[in-house]
Formats: C-alpha cells, structure tokens, sequence
C-alpha cells in the first residue's frame, strides 16, 4: 500500500507530533518542501508552510529501519543524541539548515556505521569552512554534499541506479 502524505497544518508548527512515527518499519523520511513520489512503507510530513520543523521528536530514534532522513529548508538546529545510532541510516540531507550545529554533527557523523552521503548544501557555514567539514568526516566512506559541483556529481552518479542494463 503507498504511504499518503501527511500534512499538519496547525499556525506555528515547528515540531511533528510523535504519534507521526507509531509505525516502526519506516525507512523513509521526507520533510523537504518538495512533493515527491515515496515507495510503499515509507512515511512523509509536508509542513504547510511557512511553518518550519525545528524539533525532531524523541520517537524517530525508535526507527530501526529509517534509511533516508530528508530535513531540506527545515529550521533543525540539533539531532537528538540517539539518531547517531540508527543503523540503517545512510542518507541524510540537511540542506538550507542555515542554523544545524555543525560541531555537533562533526562529533557525532561518525558513529552512523552505515552512514553514505550527507547533503549540506545551502548552508552558509559549511559551505564557508568546506575544506574543515571535509577533514571531520571521513570521506572515504561518507560523499559530502556542500557545493553545486558536489551536488551535480552525486546526481549523475545516483541518476543511472534505477535504469535496467542491456
């Protein structure tokens, strides 16, 4: 069964309420402001905007299965400690989240084993310090999103996965 958007559109919604992640099987997350089309089994927030998510709720480290976690244009200043240990997790974007701790993420990235790509495009500080972000990560296991040029390379390295071979 495909998973319907769900969208909140109560004024001033800067958190998702915890019920959003009863279902534990998740592998899915999408909060960008985009709509996109999300396999079955997955889970979508669509804030109204010009609401923006500044708080993840505690119940998203009870995700196991979680994925891809897309935070895109959200006001996330902080991932709760527990969501470094989710062992699935190997996508996360948090692009144009202009307020994210940056230390924190350089102190923690690490600890996500499966982690693959992080997407920090559109966020001045990293895109000012690129080459200190790039020295706390370890980039042989993890791609760095942070400029156009990143971004473009990630898109024609990912856009032939789907395409069935001759």
């Amino acid at each position: 069964m495909q998973s319907k958007p769900v969208i909140y559109r109560e004024e001033g919604l800067d958190s998702i309420p915890t019920v959003a992640f009863k279902n534990k099987s998740i592998q899915i997350i999408d909060l960008s402001p985009a709509l996109m089309t999300i396999p079955p089994g997955n889970y979508i927030v669509r804030p109204s905007f010009p609401h923006r998510i500044r708080v993840l709720p505690e119940n998203i480290c009870e995700l196991k299965k979680l994925k891809t976690l897309n935070l895109t244009g959200q006001n996330i200043i902080k991932f709760n400690d527990c969501l470094y240990d989710l062992p699935k997790l190997e996508y996360i974007d948090l692009s144009y989240n202009d307020k994210f701790d940056l230390p924190d993420l350089w102190k923690n990235v690490n600890r996500l084993k499966v982690l693959k790509t992080i997407n920090l495009f559109g966020i001045d500080a990293a895109i000012k310090d690129s080459s200190i972000v790039r020295s706390k990560i370890d980039t042989g296991k993890i791609r760095i999103i942070i400029t156009q040029p990143d971004f473009q390379n990630w898109i024609n390295q990912n856009s032939g996965k789907n395409k069935s071979s001759d």
